[in-house]
């Protein structure tokens, strides 16, 4: 775990066991669940909150091993399925108290996306040491997790409603500031992917240009919303989210702190619930 997040600040606890990063995962749903029908629905806000702590811890986790390995040792296995029998009984608690109606379009699609989630992780992780096009480019992870989560946090809640095309700059502006953000993850770890022969973006190209590809990306979403300038105290706030994230962007050195990429960086995401609140 990184030294800076080895304290017993609450923080560090929520970004330890990745609490933090399902809160706000939590809040895009909610964001984009009240943008299409203005009311949440809890059974799909639960569902991503509790599969995106198992999967996350699960990633963690994974990531202690060495995977030119045959087979992982009994004691992960041990947590593993202890890990999935607690996330079992959470959703048998929540479907007791859901209507048939939440229960019929959100709960398969959410199993479905939660397994396949679970595949990507061994995907990602597995075969690092194998050097196919995608895996080598550097552009797998932090596209693949762009995308993952935009189909969970902003697609799949929409696919009940009809109109979902009149929000596509609302959408197109949460994704490319998305992508921005997760880019720039990267340099974060560039010395450890540089020790594992992981190729990022950031160890390929360089934190210069990299952050200069989500400064990019991030100013993109700000030409989406004066196209589309509707609602001025929303798309307001959200043109403020879009130069926080270019400002925080510009910021980032490689000896920034972890805990500045998990408070600030992810903490961005956590703001469209909020304008959408106050907006």
């Amino acid at each position: 775990m990184e030294k800076d997040l080895k304290n017993n600040t609450v923080f560090s606890f929520m970004i330890r066991y990745n609490i933090w990063i399902s809160l706000i995962a939590v809040s895009n749903v909610a964001y984009f669940q009240l943008l299409y029908y203005e009311r949440l629905y809890s059974i799909y806000l639960a569902l991503v909150g509790t599969c995106t702590l198992f999967v996350y811890n699960f990633h963690r986790y994974l990531k202690r091993f060495d995977f030119t390995a045959k087979k992982i040792p009994i004691k992960g296995r041990l947590i593993y399925w202890l890990l999935g029998i607690g996330i079992l009984v959470l959703f048998v608690l929540l479907l007791l108290d859901t209507s048939y109606t939440e229960l019929r379009f959100y709960f398969p699609v959410a199993i479905l996306l939660f397994c396949i989630a679970v595949a990507l992780t061994f995907a990602y992780l597995v075969p690092i040491h194998l050097k196919f096009p995608l895996i080598s480019s550097g552009w797998n992870k932090p596209l693949s997790l762009a995308g993952i989560w935009f189909l969970i946090v902003a697609i799949i809640p929409g696919l009940h409603w009809d109109k979902l095309w009149e929000f596509r700059y609302l959408l197109g502006h949460f994704l490319l500031v998305l992508t921005g953000i997760c880019i720039v993850f990267d340099i974060k770890d560039m010395e450890a992917d540089k020790a594992k022969n992981i190729t990022t973006i950031a160890n390929r190209f360089g934190s210069h240009r990299t952050k200069q590809i989500g400064i990019f990306l991030v100013f993109l979403s700000l030409v989406l919303l004066v196209v589309s300038w509707q609602n001025i105290l929303f798309y307001f706030l959200l043109g403020a989210i879009s130069l926080g994230s270019i400002l925080s962007i510009s910021l980032i050195r490689k000896q920034t702190p972890d805990t500045y990429y998990y408070l600030i960086m992810d903490g961005l995401l956590g703001l469209f619930l909020l304008a959408y609140l106050a907006g």
